[in-house]
C-alpha cells in the first residue's frame, strides 16, 4: 500500500523504494538465512516469515519473534481483514495475538503451507503432500485428486476477482469454481507442472509461474508460454508482480 517492493532471499531482505534500495543483511540485521513468505498488514506494517524466526517491520525498525518449539520452521503467513496475522509452521497453524503466538484450532498438527484467507473470511491451506483444506464455519473440507484437485502437493492459493480459488501444485493448476474443479497442464499447453505462483491481471488474465517453465498467461482458455527461449532470464519464476505502471517483476533463483 505504500508503493514499496519486499523480496526475499537466502541471504538477507531487500526493501525497493521510489528513490533507494534497503539491504537488509543476515549477519547485520538479525535475520535469519532464508525468507519464506512476506505479507502487509491492515495497518501497512510488514510481516515476514524468516526461518525460525517472525520479523515485524514498522516505523522503520524490525522486531522478532522466535518460532515456538515444536514448531520449527515458519512457512507462510496470511493477514485477515481485522488485522490478524495467521502463521503456518511445521507443527500447525498459529495466530498471532498479543506479541505472542497461540496454537490455533484451525489444524494444530502437521506440516502446513501455504495459508491464504478469501475475501468472505473463509480459510484454505495445504497440509503437504496431502491436498487442500478449506475452513468455513468451524468446519473442515478435504480436497484431493479424487475430488478433480490436480495435485496434492500444493504450492499457492489465491482468488480472482469472480470469487473462484486457484491452486499451484506440482501436477498443474487448478481453479475450484462453484465446487467444481478445472486443471491446466501440460495437455493444455503449460511447458511445466510444477506451479509456483498465479497472478490475476487487470484484463482478467491469470499468470501462472513455474520451476522450470518460465511464465504462462491464461485468458478465454487458452494459454501463451515465455521462456528463456523467448528472453525470458531464466524459467524458475516462484513469484509474479505487475506493478501500477504495468511493469513485470518476477522472482526467480538467479
Amino acid at each position: 500500500k505504500q508503493d514499496n517492493l519486499w523480496i526475499g532471499g537466502n541471504v538477507g531482505l531487500l526493501k525497493f523504494t521510489e528513490r533507494k534500495i534497503n539491504y537488509f543483511a543476515a549477519s547485520e540485521d538479525k535475520i535469519a538465512i532464508g525468507t519464506s513468505a512476506i505479507t502487509e498488514a491492515a495497518d501497512k506494517s510488514v510481516w515476514v516469515a524468516n526461518g525460525q524466526f517472525l520479523l515485524h517491520w514498522q516505523n522503520g525498525v524490525f522486531k522478532t519473534f522466535s518460532v515456538p518449539p515444536k514448531a520449527n520452521y515458519f512457512t507462510s503467513l496470511a493477514a485477515d481483514k481485522n488485522n490478524n496475522l495467521w502463521v503456518t509452521t511445521f507443527d500447525g497453524i498459529y495466530k498471532f495475538e498479543n506479541n505472542k503466538l497461540i496454537k490455533s484450532v484451525i489444524k494444530d498438527k502437521g506440516q502446513i503451507s501455504p495459508i491464504f484467507i478469501d475475501r468472505e473470511g473463509n480459510f484454505w491451506f495445504a497440509e503437504r503432500p496431502f491436498g487442500l483444506f478449506e475452513y468455513q464455519n468451524g468446519e473442515i473440507k478435504k480436497y484431493d485428486t479424487k475430488d478433480g484437485l490436480a495435485n496434492e502437493w500444493v504450492s499457492y492459493i489465491t482468488q480472482d476477482k469472480r470469487g473462484a480459488i486457484w491452486i499451484g501444485t506440482k501436477g498443474g493448476l487448478s481453479k475450484l469454481e462453484n465446487g467444481k474443479f478445472t486443471n491446466y497442464t501440460t495437455n493444455n499447453g503449460l511447458v511445466n507442472e510444477n506451479v509456483r505462483d498465479v497472478f490475476e491481471d487487470e484484463e482478467g488474465a491469470i499468470w501462472i509461474g513455474t520451476y522450470g517453465g518460465g511464465i504462462s498467461r491464461l485468458k478465454d482458455g487458452k494459454i501463451v508460454s515465455i521462456t528463456s527461449a523467448n528472453g525470458l532470464a531464466e524459467d524458475i519464476a516462484s513469484r509474479i508482480l505487475i506493478d501500477d505502471y504495468g511493469f513485470f517483476w518476477i522472482l526467480g533463483n538467479k
